[in-house]
């Protein structure tokens, strides 16, 4: 265990928590001319505790182990926890700063990219909050929380844009294994446009409610999804109330419920990685932000509604983009109403196994890859629009 319950300042140097380090010599575990107060430090086992009495304060703060609980307050530019096991748990991480935000990133790189030694587990537990703001002007950051087999996130996530300039920054909670989705992530910019939430796991539900196959966790435990097969709900209240544009990514992505994004420009990004389908059974609205499905065929299970006007509340509405789409209805038919407004464009494309009729109400403009056939039983559009 390696403990510390004072503080550590290197202001324009690196902190190295390490315990590979620490083995060696107590001056050691503080790189590159750090100061040092008030620590002290127990290695044993290979795990690091930092408690909530400890305080870091560097340009860069690194911290690598094999089992790690993190405590206490972090602030730094660059902000990097690496280790088998991750809990976060009532800490506060900063990487604010005047002209753009920094960077955080539990358990690994963005997207898994790069050449970390990535984690098994990483949790994020409730009263933890991480922050990569812009303050004056300039974009938000980049936070990750990512891992091998699971990924719980249940604190707070801010990478704002400045107050004076810049856009929301991005923010990824993400697994190739389980996921379990249950706390906020703000990219809001005053001045500028939303950033965006990653969210991505292996195999992904939108569902109204918490399902016998979601991801519970008590106390320590990572619930069911540890050792079940069976896929991850995420909750549409948290899309719903998202203040980040929200791409979901998994191998299989299924919509059972409604979607209604409250927050204005807000849209929603569904990207069905390798190829795979997207199954949708209910409504996507938003409040003028943006509806794409790409990497995947968007399949029609019922007769939906994709509308970016919130029902004509905002009637510039925005784009509207399916790279494939198609039906697999247990009724044997299904189609797609579209209302993009009077600013957004429709992009579709369309697969063999056409929706029954495809309705588009409302666009500046329209592109589709084979009118004949998008919509077997009809295809309408808004007159006087330009079709390419």
């Amino acid at each position: 265990l390696l403990e510390n319950a004072g503080k550590i300042e290197a202001a324009d140097g690196v902190i190295a928590l390490k315990t590979a380090t620490a083995k060696k010599a107590v001056s050691s575990v503080v790189n590159h001319d750090g100061v040092e107060e008030g620590a002290v430090f127990i290695e044993e086992g290979g795990k690091i505790f930092l408690v909530s009495e400890s305080e870091f304060l560097a340009k860069q703060i690194e911290v690598e182990g094999k089992d790690l609980l993190v405590k206490g307050k972090m602030e730094a530019e660059k902000v990097t926890i690496l280790g088998k096991d991750i809990v976060l748990q009532d800490s506060f991480i900063d990487a604010s700063l005047p002209c753009q935000g920094g960077q955080v990133l539990i358990g690994g790189g963005f997207q898994g990219k790069g050449d970390f030694p990535y984690a098994s587990k990483v949790r994020m537990e409730e009263g933890s909050t991480i922050l990569a703001n812009s303050l004056e002007s300039g974009d938000g950051g980049l936070v990750v929380l990512w891992s091998k087999d699971h990924t719980l996130f249940d604190g707070v996530i801010d990478a704002k844009g400045g107050d004076l300039s810049g856009n929301g920054g991005l923010i990824e909670t993400s697994s190739m294994g389980k996921l379990e989705v249950l706390g906020l992530a703000n990219t809001y910019a005053p001045k500028g446009s939303y950033g965006e939430w990653l969210i991505d796991p292996l195999v992904l539900k939108v569902e109204a409610s918490a399902s016998t196959t979601s991801c519970g966790h008590t106390g320590n435990s990572y619930g069911d999804c540890q050792t079940s097969p069976s896929s991850c709900s995420v909750l549409v209240s948290l899309i719903n109330a998202a203040t980040s544009n929200v791409t979901l990514t998994a191998t299989s992505v299924s919509i059972d419920t409604a979607i209604n994004i409250t927050t204005t420009g807000v849209g929603l990004t569904v990207d069905s990685c390798g190829g795979s389908s997207s199954g949708i059974e209910a409504n996507i609205t938003t409040k003028g932000g943006k509806i794409e499905f790409k990497n995947g065929d968007a399949t029609i299970v019922y007769n939906v509604t994709f509308d970016t006007t919130a029902g004509g509340a905002y009637p510039n509405g925005a784009d509207v983009s399916i790279s494939a789409l198609e039906q697999f209805s247990p009724g044997g038919t299904a189609g797609l109403t579209i209302k993009a407004g009077s600013v957004g464009t429709v992009y579709l494309h369309c697969s063999d196994a056409a929706p029954s009729f495809i309705d588009i109400q409302s666009a500046a403009s329209v592109s589709t890859n084979r009118i004949l056939t998008c919509g077997s039983s009809g295809f309408k559009m808004p007159t006087n629009k330009v079709l390419y």
